[in-house]
């Protein structure tokens, strides 16, 4: 009998653990009426699993077209600069002893018009997800290497320093490589929509260097 009370006096004690565990979520009210059960019910709040706080991705998803026209524009200013850059683009390529393999002068101005779009797109897919204060790593190195794309358009087209270029586009590649890797990690869409910019890139990469051995007087 008296092993039998222990339990019983154990178990109203367990259940008093339980309830005051509970209901300590609860306001003063729920409170006294939840403790004297004893136990929580499965559909008890705080039985369930709680929902994760407002985040900054929740708040970038309340505005899509406005975010992506923002990625956009911003995309569109670095082309622009780069486009300055390659004001003479034309005729300069045209002057250039160049590898049998190079492509034509018209090539380049749609390639890279689809690329930045790509770009852009990818952008907005993290930021969509996460938004800037949740994948800051990540878009972070997108503006790096898009500030690092510009200065290739520059060193190579503007100042013509064939040397700075290709030390440049090296570090762009390491860049856009990094980047897809982080965007692969927070939307695999948005990393896998930059695969065809590393890919183009590392061509430019390899042209850029043939170029520049091959016209010791134009590009320092």
């Amino acid at each position: 009998m008296l092993d039998r009370g222990a339990a019983s006096a154990a178990g109203d004690g367990n259940r008093a653990v339980i309830a005051a565990g509970c209901a300590s979520g609860l306001n003063p009210i729920d409170r006294e009426k939840h403790a004297g059960r004893g136990t929580c019910y499965k559909r008890h709040p705080c039985n369930m699993r709680r929902e994760p706080r407002m985040t900054d991705s929740t708040d970038a998803g309340r505005n899509p077209v406005f975010g992506f026209l923002a990625w956009v524009v911003t995309v569109a200013l670095a082309a622009g600069l780069a486009a300055i850059a390659a004001a003479d683009a034309v005729a300069l390529y045209a002057g250039l002893v160049k590898p049998e393999w190079a492509p034509p002068s018209s090539i380049f101005a749609p390639v890279w018009a689809v690329l930045y779009l790509l770009m852009a797109i990818a952008a907005w897919l993290v930021w969509r997800s996460r938004g800037f204060g949740g994948a800051p790593v990540a878009l972070t190195l997108f503006l790096v290497q898009l500030a690092e794309n510009v200065l290739w358009s520059w060193l190579f087209f503007g100042w013509r320093q064939g040397l700075l270029a290709l030390v440049d586009i090296v570090a762009l590649l390491a860049l856009i490589a990094a980047t897809v890797v982080a965007f692969w990690r927070v939307r695999p869409l948005a990393g896998a929509l930059l695969l065809p910019y590393l890919v183009w890139t590392a061509y430019v990469a390899v042209l850029s260097y043939w170029v520049w051995m091959l016209n010791p007087d134009l590009l320092a």
